[in-house]
């Protein structure tokens, strides 16, 4: 690669390389097996700036070998390339890739662990078991052991990866848990409170410097310090410029000091601290932490031991390149650019106003639970999706939808994680309500939206359809086994070079052992070493169900910190908007790169038509749920298929939609379920507070039980009941009800020339 000599002379120049570490630089014919050569060679300093060198050389050919620009290039980078043309590694699918390995190695647990009856059971004992195991305690039971086991050898393999590719972290695994700080807990303790009450619990023997060595007392202390700034801020006081205890690493290579160096001396001090400063439970820590660590994996593979100096630099350089070739970067696209790395590094995820994200993540969990009852019966549009993508990638639609119900249960599902198809309801996030909107959180709030979305039954169709489009994936994989790469079938061809697998990656997956289910083999991806097939099956699954990335995030949240208040701000304006947009910008822009312009039709044709007889069926199903009689199918009917199926988007929402679905103006429409949810929890407080100091009529306690019905947090298969209950608990405080009642089924025949088999007012006797 020409771009290393100035990379590297560059270095030498700045005596941060010796000129013999240059040499074999440029000599090097696989710079990866240099790099982890250097690891027993090169001080860290030294062994750093020549992961930065090779790293900056490799982002630099990658992007100005993007045939559509340096924006394009870096951005591909980054996330999925939305041109489709980059078949390079990016941040975002190698960060999925490490961390679902990483969850398939510890399957067993995953599954025996995992939250049940929609999140509100899990075997507490047994996670308490396994806590003190991993603190050196035997458990009696023979399979908590193995899952200890189990666990450090994980941990023990992603941080051999992480320095593989140019960290240096100790490999100190015995007896730590990663623990998950609750800033807002923290904050409201001075420091020294916090280091006094930490202190007692650390035990020092494992409290090192990046030396390696026992810290002294003074920089043991000032250590503490620095972490209690690191988790109060959310790690701004690095930007900040606060200086850095003395032996603790300034860069990606040596992440996570400030984590790794709380190391509990037992088990009954790491519990005691997650009560008073924890936040969530230890099945969450340990899953996150396999995802963070796949991050920090995928930055410095991508972009070396400092991904926000390197990321600025190549920033730099793709403007420059682009006014070089007469098309300088636009605004917009500078910042895109910024948000999509924000959100691919995991800086959207901090900021200072931590009780106000927790109270907009709060109120976007309920929201989830009070607009979203029926959001299964939305999501037969999945069935578009997936039969379209499947049909991209050469594979049979109906053969993806008949493993659905094959391989079902706890034995399928370990099944397909032991093969590297995680079933994402086990890492202990709301995954299914994440393609509404933003949600975060691990509180009751989460629960009740985790709740809504598993007893609905969406998170069990979700996973069930990903699954199903996965292991078909590499049921015809493993089915090709026995073929050369030239003699493949041609769409696995294309699909495989544009995931830029070749002849050799091809030739040793396929020389891995196959795994057997139910007569079946299957291809297992945790047996590839490129990954590049591994990350192939996780996207297109994303395909499949559409699922945001990083680009689609970048867009969704405006690459905001999520406790800061224009964080806030635009994730409530965006509410529900994530599926529209990851459609427009996953489906369209492959639609839009098809070759031929009859290629084009066909692709948004058939996604076009495909969602909207999808959505057709969801209408019914969700009219009948609701208590409706079916609608006439009339072209006003078909106008509201097409926006149910989803295919045109954001575009769709917003001009095609009611302007009455969430408000009585233009601005509401805009907002969303937001403007109704607002407006309506306004007139309850504060309209009451107006109406009393009017002296004008009251009724404190009807208008206190509709807002229970409309707050409550349901499933479609409760709603009828539910809502016949709480109209008749409305009707004995407040009569008027009735009048409501009577427009409401009015208004319904004047729209829609039909009426309802089960309405309101009525009652389950009746």
């Amino acid at each position: 690669m020409a771009s290393y000599e100035k990379c590297i002379k560059q270095a030498l120049t700045e005596k941060k390389i010796t000129p013999e570490v240059g040499k074999r630089i440029l000599e090097a014919k696989d710079p990866q097996l240099l790099i982890e050569e250097m690891a027993t060679t090169a001080t860290a300093k030294k062994r750093a700036t020549a992961v930065d060198a090779i790293r900056l050389s490799q982002a630099i050919e990658s992007i100005n070998a993007h045939p559509n620009g340096p924006y394009h290039g870096l951005a591909s980078l980054l996330g999925r390339d939305t041109k489709g043309v980059a078949n390079t590694a990016n941040v975002d699918l190698w960060t999925r890739t490490y961390g679902n390995r990483a969850a398939a190695e510890w399957a067993d647990a995953l599954s025996a662990f995992r939250t049940r009856m929609g999140g509100l059971s899990q075997d507490k004992e047994g996670i308490n078991d396994f806590i003190h195991g991993t603190f050196g305690r035997k458990s009696s039971d023979s399979k908590i052991n193995k899952f200890v086991t189990d666990y450090e050898a994980v941990r023990l393999n992603q941080n051999k990866i992480f320095n593989s590719m140019g960290g240096s972290i100790p490999n100190n695994i015995k007896g730590w848990l990663p623990q998950t700080h609750d800033m807002r807990r923290v904050s409201n303790v001075t420091e020294d409170v916090w280091v006094e009450y930490v202190k007692p619990m650390m035990d020092r023997s494992k409290m090192l410097d990046d030396s390696n060595k026992v810290m002294g007392e003074d920089q043991f202390d000032s250590t503490l310090r620095y972490v209690y700034q690191t988790i109060k801020t959310g790690g701004m006081n690095k930007a900040q410029g606060l200086t850095k205890p003395r032996g603790m690493g300034v860069k990606l290579s040596a992440k996570g000091s400030e984590q790794r160096v709380l190391h509990f001396k037992n088990a009954d001090s790491w519990m005691q601290y997650n009560k008073d400063y924890g936040k969530g439970d230890i099945f969450s820590s340990i899953t996150d932490h396999f995802q963070n660590m796949g991050n920090d994996i995928a930055l410095i593979q991508i972009l070396g031991t400092n991904p926000r100096n390197m990321f600025d630099n190549l920033k730099f350089q793709a403007e420059q390149a682009a006014i070089k070739n007469g098309k300088p970067l636009t605004g917009k696209e500078k910042v895109l650019l910024e948000s999509n790395y924000k959100v691919a590094s995991g800086e959207i995820n901090g900021g200072e106003l931590t009780t106000a994200a927790d109270i907009g993540s709060g109120v976007r969990n309920v929201m989830v639970g009070t607009y979203y009852p029926a959001a299964m019966l939305a999501s037969f549009t999945d069935i578009a999706t997936a039969s379209l993508t499947a049909a991209y990638n050469g594979m049979n639609p109906l053969s993806v939808f008949r493993r659905i119900g094959s391989m079902d249960g706890e034995e399928g599902r370990l099944f397909a994680a032991q093969i590297g198809l995680v079933n994402q309801s086990w890492m202990g996030r709301q995954h299914s309500t994440n393609r509404i909107a933003d949600t975060f959180g691990v509180g009751v709030d989460a629960k009740i939206a985790e709740g809504v979305m598993r007893f609905s039954g969406l998170e069990s169709w979700t996973n069930k359809v990903r699954k199903a489009f996965g292991m078909e994936t590499s049921a015809q994989i493993a089915i090709n086994f026995n073929k050369q790469f030239d003699d493949l079938p041609k769409s696995m061809k294309k699909q495989f070079q544009n995931y830029g697998i070749t002849s050799d990656d091809w030739n040793a997956f396929r020389s891995t052992k196959t795994m057997s289910q139910d007569g079946v083999k299957f291809a297992d991806f945790t047996q590839d070493k490129s990954m590049k097939f591994h990350a192939m099956v996780l996207n297109e699954t994303d395909f499949a169900v559409p699922t945001p990335g990083v680009r689609e995030r970048a867009v969704i949240t405006g690459g905001t910190q999520r406790a800061t208040v224009e964080g806030q701000a635009i994730r409530q304006l965006t509410f529900a908007k994530s599926h529209p947009v990851t459609v427009m910008m996953m489906h369209w822009n492959r639609g839009m790169q098809e070759a031929t312009l009859g290629g084009k039709v066909s692709y948004l044709g058939a996604l076009g038509l495909s969602t909207t007889m999808m959505g057709a069926l969801a209408i019914h199903a969700k009219d009948l749920a609701k208590g409706k009689e079916p609608q006439e199918m009339n072209g006003e009917f078909w106008k509201k298929a097409f926006l149910m199926g989803g295919s045109a988007g954001l575009l769709g929402d917003y001009t095609l939609s009611d302007p009455g679905d969430y408000g009585n103006s233009p601005i509401e429409s805009i907002v969303g379920p937001g403007a109704q949810f607002f407006n309506r929890t306004f007139d309850l407080t504060l309209g009451n507070i107006h109406e009393a100091i009017a002296g004008e009529e009251m009724n404190v306690l009807g208008d206190v039980a509709k807002y229970v019905k409309y707050i409550a947090p349901g499933t479609w298969q409760t709603d009828i009941i539910f809502n016949s209950l709480m109209d008749q608990a409305i009707l004995s405080v407040d009569p008027s009800y009735q009048k409501t009642i009577s427009r409401i089924r009015r208004q319904e025949m004047k729209d829609t020339g039909r009426g309802f088999w089960f309405g309101p007012g009525d009652t389950v006797i009746d």
